[in-house]
C-alpha cells in the first residue's frame, strides 16, 4: 500500500516509536494521529508504572491529531462487531473501535499486529506494517 501523508497509529507503534525516539521523525514527515481508544491504552498503561498520565496526554495531543468515536464511526464499530460474532470470529471492542475510526476517517491504520487486523480489510481498513512505516523513516 501506498503511504499518504496520514497515518492513524496502533498503541504497539505508538509505545515502540515513543520508545525507540521515532516518533519526532515521523511528525515530521507525516501527520500521525491516534484514536481516543490508543490514547486511553496508552494513558492506563503510564498510570499503571507511575507516570504522571496528565502530562503525557497534554504532550501526545499536542504532536498528535487525537481521533474520536463518532456516530458513524460508532455505526461501522457495530457493524464490523456484529460481521464478526456471527462468523463466530470475534474481536475486542478496542480493536474493533480502533478500526472503525480509521474507515470512517479514511485514514491508513499501522499496526506491528497486522494479522489480528487483517480480517477488518473487508470492511474497509487500510492496513500499513509497522516495519513498513519504520522503513520510510530510517
Amino acid at each position: 500500500m501506498e503511504i499518504n501523508s496520514t497515518v492513524i497509529l496502533d498503541t504497539d507503534v505508538l509505545i515502540d516509536a515513543l520508545k525507540k525516539g521515532t516518533m519526532v521523525k515521523l511528525v515530521e514527515l507525516f501527520d500521525i494521529g491516534i484514536t481516543q481508544i490508543t490514547l486511553y491504552e496508552y494513558l492506563r498503561g503510564e498510570l499503571l508504572i507511575g507516570r504522571n498520565a496528565q502530562e503525557q496526554k497534554k504532550f501526545l495531543e499536542e504532536i498528535l491529531t487525537v481521533y474520536t468515536l463518532n456516530n458513524d464511526s460508532v455505526l461501522k464499530a457495530g457493524e464490523i462487531w456484529s460481521a464478526l460474532r456471527k462468523e463466530g470470529n470475534p474481536l475486542s471492542s478496542r480493536d474493533v473501535f480502533n478500526a472503525a475510526i480509521a474507515i470512517t476517517e479514511k485514514t491508513p491504520f499501522t499496526t506491528q499486529n497486522t494479522k489480528h487486523y487483517q480480517r477488518l480489510e473487508k470492511f474497509g481498513l487500510k492496513l500499513i506494517s509497522w516495519t513498513v512505516l519504520k522503513n520510510k523513516i530510517t
